[in-house]
């Protein structure tokens, strides 16, 4: 009898054994082919979006080619642009700006007009050699349109910006405006020490301080100035060269005036989206928020929130996206018709803080 048990035993282990793997065995048969069927239905409606796919054709190719493409304007701008190709069935692109070496303006051009590309936009910059290449573009047959600062006797279709002197007396109105506003509280404080000192007002200029386009908008602040008798003996108006030449240099310029100077100036009148940025930051690390005042350039998110801070005092934008769908209009209309405008000027406005929000926004455009 124990010996048949034994037997029994043993056969019902063998059972269970061999049921277990079994089950075992199917089971991981059946995620294996549950796992190919899925992955099959997943294959054929990937195919199936693939093959339904449109792949848009232009009829155009049009390169943007600017110092900085990293920079919130230049986005801005493109994005305008990109927008207008659609509509105008051309495709817009940063240029070269990616290829790993970053290259300049001029090689990049050089670079487009050996692509033979139908037409280029251009950061415009007051030197012999992007002039020279703005007219080899031409003596090609690209039309090359200049945005933002203009680039005279190069042969390029259009110029799209705003006047260099205008936006020079706009400025010159808001250092006015900034500069009564601190004599008046300077006054109401009783400080008779600083009464009858001058209020000392830096422009912060790029090393290209001879160009043409530099000069007529440091003509339209000297000249808006001069016409507020307001404040005549009362201001002091100088020009600071910064050295943009490198990454970071524009930075360190800044910094040296609120660290190597005798003497922080009252106001600093920066006439780029760099300097005004820079400027923002210095005055908060050097803990000269309320006293040194910034007038800026355009409104970044970061700009903008200075503004809402009152370390910025206020700063002076376009419409950059207007000003991206011009230079393609620009472009197609002279492709088009063979002729175009010269000049595109684009609308211009004041952030301050009056127009904009908590979060940095721009409630409404001050022309």
């Amino acid at each position: 009898m124990e010996t048949i048990k034994r037997i029994w035993k043993s056969i019902n282990r063998k059972n269970i054994f061999a049921v277990t793997t079994f089950s075992l065995i199917l089971l991981m048969i059946l995620i294996t082919l549950g796992g190919m069927v899925i992955f099959k239905a997943q294959f054929d409606e990937s195919v199936s979006i693939e093959n339904q796919e449109e792949y848009t054709e232009y009829n155009r190719y049009y390169a943007l080619i600017t110092s900085d493409d990293r920079e919130d304007f230049w986005q801005a701008v493109y994005n305008g642009a990109r927008e207008e190709g659609i509509n105008e069935n051309a495709y817009v692109e940063f240029f070269a700006g990616d290829l790993g070496t970053r290259y300049s303006m001029e090689e990049r051009m050089e670079i487009a007009i050996a692509a033979d590309v139908d037409g280029i936009i251009v950061e415009g910059e007051d030197n012999d050699s992007l002039r020279n290449e703005i007219i080899k573009a031409g003596e090609n047959g690209i039309p090359v349109v200049v945005i933002n600062q203009d680039v005279p006797e190069s042969n390029r279709i259009s110029f799209v910006g705003i006047g260099r002197y205008d936006l020079g007396q706009t400025y010159g109105r808001q250092t006015c405006e900034l500069a009564e506003k601190m004599l008046r509280e300077r006054d109401e404080e009783n400080d008779d020490e600083s009464r009858g000192e001058k209020l000392q007002i830096r422009v912060l200029i790029s090393q290209e301080a001879d160009s043409n386009g530099q000069n007529l908008l440091m003509s339209g602040i000297r000249e808006e100035i001069a016409a507020n008798t307001a404040l005549e003996d009362k201001i002091e108006l100088d020009t600071y060269t910064i050295d943009d030449s490198g990454a970071f240099t524009a930075e360190e310029s800044i910094r040296d005036i609120f660290m190597g100077q005798d003497e922080v100036p009252d106001i600093l009148v920066c006439l780029t989206e760099i300097y005004t940025t820079c400027a923002y930051q210095a005055v908060i690390d050097y803990n000269r928020v309320g006293i040194t005042n910034i007038i800026g350039y355009y409104d970044s998110e970061t700009i903008r929130a200075g503004v809402d801070k009152e370390v910025i005092y206020c700063t002076i934008s376009m419409d950059t996206e207007q000003m991206g769908r011009y230079c393609v209009y620009a472009l197609s209309e002279f492709l088009d018709v063979e002729h175009v405008s010269e000049y595109f000027t684009v609308d211009t406005y004041v952030v301050n803080k009056e127009n904009v929000d908590r979060q940095g926004r721009v409630r409404s455009y001050e022309e």
